[in-house]
């Protein structure tokens, strides 16, 4: 197996790209997908990210088993090891995405090994892999303590991706994504919030699953305390009104002055309100998640 370098990750990310994308090369298990894939088979892409993730070698070795066959999955677009029927196909591999193929496998390895660690290994005795989709996302054991369903999500996201901006719900719209999560999956939740407006361009480079979980994962107590300090000075009241809607469980909420005071800053700082949002959401984004 190679170890590949910046450079040698250059180097793939151009060959990658120099190959002819034509309409029949892009379909599911194509020659030229299946080529794409046994270079990373043949390189560290998915092992070294694992060995950052977990030292220990039983459990780097253990997440390295059930991560490489789904990011393979995702590339050739063909059943290998999970069950395509339960597969967000919008998330398979596009190769005319002009973004780094080598940083999508890197990020792609990172989401789903943190994402099933807990589940992976601490394994039940009982079969359950009939509720399991191509990421290895399950909701029998994965929503079952109902405290945070993305708590070992990609703590590095916004090192990741930079760019990020999360325009987190507030009030009615975000109970009716919580719950439309707790019923049916990410991808539908995702694509809800999307026809809500509280999306940015931003989230298109994540998975559904991590932007499910950068919208919608509450903030905790402390966390609450934390968040106003991460804003301008003058926006600390802001924050004190902002943090509640973000929160689990029964906290008071001031929604409508809320709603005041992003009008008053927006015109303050001559910004747009959605600005105010953005700023607002994605550093509740960055606790949450962190």
């Amino acid at each position: 197996m190679k170890t590949l370098s910046f450079e040698d990750r250059n180097k793939l990310d151009k060959k990658v790209s120099s190959l002819s994308w034509t309409q029949e090369a892009l379909a599911f298990g194509s020659d030229q997908r299946r080529l794409v894939a046994s270079w990373v088979v043949d390189t560290d892409l998915v092992d070294s990210i694992i060995r950052d993730l977990f030292p220990q070698p039983n459990q780097c070795e253990q997440m390295i088993e059930f991560t490489k066959p789904r990011i393979i999955e995702k590339i050739i677009g063909v059943e290998l090891i999970s069950k395509s029927d339960m597969w967000n196909w919008n998330n398979l591999w596009d190769p005319t995405r002009t973004t780094s193929f080598c940083a999508w496998v890197r990020r792609t390895s990172r989401v789903i090994a943190l994402r099933n660690a807990r589940r992976e290994l601490h394994k039940r005795t009982i079969d359950d892999t009939t509720f399991e989709n191509e990421e290895g996302y399950n909701r029998v054991w994965d929503d079952a303590k109902s405290t945070n369903i993305f708590e070992s999500h990609v703590e590095s996201i916004f090192d990741t991706v930079p760019s990020l901006k999360v325009p987190r719900p507030v009030g009615e719209q975000r109970k009716q994504l919580l719950s439309l999560l707790s019923q049916t999956s990410a991808y539908h939740t995702v694509r809800y919030a999307q026809r809500l407006g509280w999306w940015d361009c931003s989230l298109d480079e994540v998975d559904d699953e991590v932007s499910a979980a950068l919208l919608l994962t509450p903030i905790n107590y402390k966390q609450m305390e934390i968040l106003p300090k991460m804003l301008p000075s003058h926006w600390q009241s802001l924050g004190h009104l902002y943090a509640p809607t973000q929160a689990k469980g029964r906290v008071s909420v001031d929604e409508a002055g809320l709603r005041r005071m992003v009008s008053e800053i927006a015109q303050q700082d001559h910004l747009l309100e959605w600005n105010v949002w953005l700023r607002l959401g994605t550093a509740a984004a960055q606790l949450a998640v962190g």
